[in-house]
């Protein structure tokens, strides 16, 4: 997208303020938006949290191995969804904030298929255990909304967000986002 940016971790997601996926991503999102900007108050702030949902439970990172693999199999041939809500904040202000879903399918996973993939340490610091990009790619579908947003943050949402906040990555008003722009996500 033609950003220069700096990473600066949060250091914790802040309260589990909602039983709603949307509302606790977007609550998630605005503490760490907020942690980061008392730091760096002149610096444009964009903040991001995801997580999935399936069957009524939120899934977040798993603490350990054997938690891992009660979600992938709570995931095992059923359809979730996947909440990514970013913030964008400018000291104190909030400029834009928005709660994206997409909706991703699992085929039937087998316990060894499983087994082999908690072998590897490409479930941990992951919502849900997995990560689309990578093993789950070849054993989950995207059914509905953006790629990005269940990878973590989609870029059409980072372009909306900064057409709401009044920016633009060179730093003028009027950002045209582009034809990516037009495209909505599923909610």
């Amino acid at each position: 997208m033609g950003l220069v940016f700096e990473v600066f971790p949060a250091c914790t997601d802040g309260p589990a303020c909602s039983q709603m996926p949307s509302e606790r991503v977007l609550g998630h999102a605005l503490h760490k938006a907020r942690e980061i900007s008392a730091q760096h108050s002149s610096a444009v702030v964009l903040a991001a949290d995801t997580l999935v949902w399936c069957s009524g439970e939120f899934l977040p990172k798993p603490i350990d191995c054997a938690d891992a693999k009660r979600m992938l199999k709570l995931l095992s041939g059923v359809e979730h969804q996947v909440w990514t809500g970013a913030c964008l904040t400018q000291g104190t202000t909030v400029l834009a904030q928005r709660a994206d879903c997409s909706v991703v399918r699992f085929r039937d996973l087998s316990d060894a298929e499983l087994n082999d993939y908690l072998k590897t340490v490409e479930w941990r610091d992951k919502a849900g255990a997995y990560g689309i990009q990578g093993w789950a790619g070849e054993r989950a579908e995207l059914i509905s909304g953006w790629f990005g947003t269940v990878v973590g943050l989609a870029k059409e949402a980072v372009s909306q967000l900064f057409l709401q906040g009044g920016l633009s990555p060179e730093g003028k008003t009027g950002y045209n986002a582009g034809p990516d722009s037009a495209r909505k996500p599923v909610e």
